[in-house]
């Protein structure tokens, strides 16, 4: 890193802020020529397509001096701070809220697109982001602080070549994550074939039943262990709250944030849940799902599902991302809604005969399999990623020494 010079952020690129929606005007699910950028829709290098809102003609005209362009680098100014995202072709001239900035190269010989990528989702760029955020009741980083961000380049060859290694790690990673959406497409049409299109609740075809969930599975609560009790925590044993399943893009739980011990195990009354159970996030918000890959002990804010009376979890999954409007009709509270075990318990659910269910499960089971793998092994690729990474952007280590170790 000796021969790396040092450059000011917006000595190399232009930063330019977004824009706000003109009062009155609305973002539509339906598809325009016109996507807005949110940051919601920015988690990983490149946006997220099939989460985008769109803008109508009338509102981009109004707006169109705010819009990004190919290889352009967005970052999030205000509210979550730093998040990064690259822009690529599909999303050339979209538009930008007005909560990011755009960095526009000024020399794409100088500094290359990728290469400021990924400084700026390094711990290094993020500390700088951190650095240079400002005020304590909403924090914001100003498009002036910004411009002063301080970055250490190598040559551009050299530069190249460290985004060339992040980014097939990336590459992976997108098409995995391109797979899995496309496995959960087609999970969901083949669930809607079999148990929806055609089956007319008021005339059940020879076969199905009405039954209530309560009679189907069988539901258990958890809780949150003392926290000012240090023998309950940081143990071996897997425990999650609902804050695990509001990051995942499918529903797969690999992992927990916390843990506990045995002493805090022994504090929840439904004890160890073995892998394949169904979580549901039944308040803050209602409606996150995941079914376990690993033992979990749950906190309060979930219900979890066993499926042990004739329905499978993946039936079970489908059949609640299909139904999640009657399990929020079913909720109450004052503080928060949230759907009790009684209630869940309580629910209709129309049970279709055990060949159906065995015909639909042979093939879902398949797919669900493929998304376990697929994000089995995108877990590992970001594990690579995120080690290397900031020796990389830092020179800690050499270009051939990480080729080596991705072999």
């Amino acid at each position: 890193m000796t021969n790396w010079k040092k450059v000011k952020l917006g000595d190399v690129a232009d930063v330019k802020g977004g824009k706000r929606l003109p009062k009155g005007e609305e973002l539509t699910a339906q598809r325009t020529i016109h996507p807005y950028i949110r940051v919601t829709d920015m988690g990983s290098r490149y946006i997220d397509k099939n989460q985008l809102l769109y803008v109508s003609e009338s509102t981009f005209k109004s707006i169109s001096r705010y819009i990004v362009n190919t290889d352009d680098i967005i970052v999030s100014i205000v509210g979550t701070i730093g998040a990064v995202a690259k822009i690529d072709r599909q999303l050339d001239n979209a538009s930008l809220t007005e909560n990011c900035v755009k960095f526009h190269l000024k020399n794409k010989y100088e500094i290359d697109s990728d290469f400021l990528y990924y400084f700026l989702i390094s711990d290094t760029g993020q500390n700088e982001i951190a650095i240079k955020t400002v005020g304590s009741t909403q924090p914001k980083l100003p498009i002036y602080n910004i411009k002063d961000i301080n970055i250490s380049l190598p040559d551009y060859p050299t530069q190249t070549r460290i985004a060339s290694i992040l980014s097939a790690l990336d590459d992976k990673i997108e098409l995995n994550r391109q797979m899995n959406h496309t496995l959960e497409q087609m999970a969901q049409a083949l669930f809607k074939k079999y148990f929806v299109d055609d089956i007319d609740p008021e005339n059940l075809p020879e076969g199905w039943e009405i039954k209530k969930l309560g009679d189907m599975v069988t539901t258990k609560g958890g809780t949150t262990p003392s926290t000012v009790k240090q023998e309950y925590w940081d143990g071996n044993i897997n425990w999650t709250s609902p804050k695990d399943l509001s990051s995942l893009s499918f529903p797969v739980l690999l992992r927990t944030e916390k843990k506990i011990t045995d002493k805090g195990l022994s504090k929840i009354s439904s004890g160890l849940l073995p892998i394949g159970t169904l979580l549901l996030s039944s308040r803050a918000p209602i409606g996150y799902l995941a079914i376990t890959q690993i033992p979990v002990a749950i906190n309060q804010g979930y219900i979890a599902i066993i499926c042990d009376k004739g329905v499978s979890n993946h039936f079970m999954l489908y059949w609640l991302k299909s139904n999640m409007d009657t399990i929020e009709r079913n909720a109450n509270g004052s503080t928060f809604m949230e759907i009790s075990k009684s209630s869940f318990r309580n629910i209709d659910i129309t049970v279709p005969p055990t060949k159906i269910l065995y015909e639909f499960e042979k093939i879902v089971s398949v797919l669900f399999k493929q998304i376990v793998n697929n994000e089995i092994q995108t877990n590992g690729l970001i594990n690579i990623r995120n080690a290397i990474l900031p020796k990389l952007m830092s020179g800690e280590i050499e270009i051939k020494e990480a080729e080596t170790m991705l072999a």
